[in-house]
């Protein structure tokens, strides 16, 4: 049931599919709660999810084949040393390259100069600079699957690009049901996509066949 040209004509299958999945994070939630209660009050606490999971939303199962929210749009919880900032909510978008910057910050250590993303403390500061919106990008390699995308986000507005068949689609988060066909939103998303597949230009070769091959 992995690939859209196989439908999942059990209806009672894909309930069980999405029953497992919501059982296993309730099981992860119960494990946590037991760790956090024998933490220290000055602990640093980030948790994250590396990705979601696709339930036929789009005609694929599990994840690494699209970069529609059902696989993109994580969890990113961080709780402060002491509960400060506690219940503080953002809609901003964000990167998982984003934690790394932001532990180091809060632990006083200056981020290496290769590092990327940003330190997001930022966005529960109220005496912090104001946020600026970003693109936020992503890609999927299921060469398998024939899936070769890049997509890039700057809310409500999310461009996906089809590496292999130049396929260019834009939505209007949260719909990702529905094109968006208006001329200026698919331009705003048009020049950072471009920016994204150019800067990673490769051949894709595949050879089939006995022998040896060389390229």
């Amino acid at each position: 049931y992995r690939t859209p040209d196989t439908k999942m004509d059990r209806p009672e299958l894909l309930k069980q599919l999405v029953a497992a999945y919501d059982a296993e994070l309730a099981w992860l939630d119960s494990q946590l709660e037991r760790l956090f209660a024998e933490l220290p009050k000055d602990t640093l606490v980030v948790i994250f999810g590396d990705h979601g999971e696709s339930f036929k939303e789009h005609g694929w199962m599990l994840h690494g084949t699209t970069l529609f929210d059902e696989e993109t749009h994580v969890p990113l919880l961080i709780r402060l040393p002491n509960d400060s900032a506690a219940g503080t909510v953002s809609e901003e978008s964000v990167m998982l390259l984003d934690v790394s910057p932001t532990i180091l910050a809060q632990c006083g250590v200056r981020a290496p100069r290769m590092q990327q993303g940003d330190d997001l403390s930022a966005l529960w500061r109220p005496d912090a600079a104001v946020w600026s919106p970003r693109i936020v990008p992503a890609e999927t390699k299921a060469v398998l699957e024939g899936q070769l995308l890049h997509s890039a986000t700057l809310f409500p507005l999310k461009g996906i690009y089809s590496v292999l068949d130049a396929r260019y689609e834009v939505f209007r988060l949260p719909d990702e049901q529905h094109l968006l066909i208006d001329a200026a939103a698919r331009q705003a998303m048009e020049g950072p996509l471009r920016e994204l597949v150019g800067g990673e230009q490769f051949w894709l070769l595949q050879a089939t066949g006995k022998g040896d091959f060389s390229a």
